[in-house]
Order: C-alpha cells, then sequence, then structure tokens
C-alpha cells in the first residue's frame, strides 16, 4: 500500500493567475462590441474573484492523502473521502501527472492533477514505480 501526501500546488496556481488575468486582458484586443467586451471581462472576473477566493479560503487547496493499493484507492481531502478502483493514468510527464479515479459503483470519476511540486521527491518517485508496475500487470487498461 501507498500513502502519499499531496501539497497545494505553487505552480499550478500561478499558472491559472495567468491564465485568468490573459483571459481578462484578451476582450479588450478583440474585434467585439463595448458592450460584449464589458460582458466577457465581468464573468471572466467573477469566475476570477471565485477562484482567488478559493484559494484564500484554501477550500479547494488543502493538503490531502491518497492511499493506493493494487486494485483500490482512497482520496482524501480535507471532509471528503473517495473511495476509488484503482486509479488510471490519463497523462504522464516530468512536470504533471493527470490519474483519473472512478468510484467502485462507476458513477463518478474524479480527475487528479500532480503537478511536480504536488508531492515530494521520494512519493514521486513511488508513485511513477507505482503506476509503471500497474501499467505492467493490465496492459490492456486506459
Amino acid at each position: 500500500m501507498l500513502h502519499l501526501d499531496v501539497k497545494p500546488s505553487i505552480s499550478k496556481i500561478c499558472f491559472l493567475s495567468l491564465c485568468y488575468i490573459s483571459a481578462l486582458i484578451a476582450p479588450s484586443f478583440s474585434a467585439l462590441a463595448p458592450s460584449q467586451v464589458g460582458l466577457v471581462t465581468a464573468l471572466v472576473a467573477a469566475s476570477a474573484g471565485r477562484f482567488f477566493a478559493a484559494i484564500r479560503v484554501g477550500s479547494c487547496w488543502e493538503n490531502g492523502q491518497i492511499v493506493l493499493a493494487t486494485d483500490r484507492a482512497c482520496l482524501h481531502f480535507g471532509p471528503q473521502v473517495f473511495p476509488a478502483a484503482a486509479p488510471t493514468v490519463r497523462y504522464l510527464s516530468e512536470f504533471l501527472i493527470v490519474l483519473r479515479f472512478a468510484a467502485r459503483d462507476d458513477k463518478r470519476r474524479v480527475n487528479l492533477f500532480l503537478c511536480a511540486d504536488s508531492l515530494s521527491e521520494s512519493e514521486d518517485k513511488q508513485l511513477r514505480r507505482y503506476l509503471a508496475c500497474m501499467d505492467k500487470d493490465q496492459p490492456g487498461r486506459n
């Protein structure tokens, strides 16, 4: 069984902040009518406000824990617990790992985005080893 402590990712927050800032600036360079620019800017500003409020409160950026076994997994983030089947890899690179967890009843799915700074170096190596073993055990899995 593998226990991983997930930390909030500073690089993810910086990237999403840059995306929101770009989205706020972009309408002013478009060929939209001024009223449309105002509407788009207001919608993006509302979404950005919600994002930055969540960061300040820490509701969606809490430390969490992932428990992985060969046939099952469990995600713990704040008061939420999500028991699931073993994850499938959606994307894997040096800087980003995207895992999909399906609930045991297959009705809900959770995509977990792990940036390079979400896990400690040793936990990152352990997770990559776990994923490599899972891939060898179940070659048709995706």
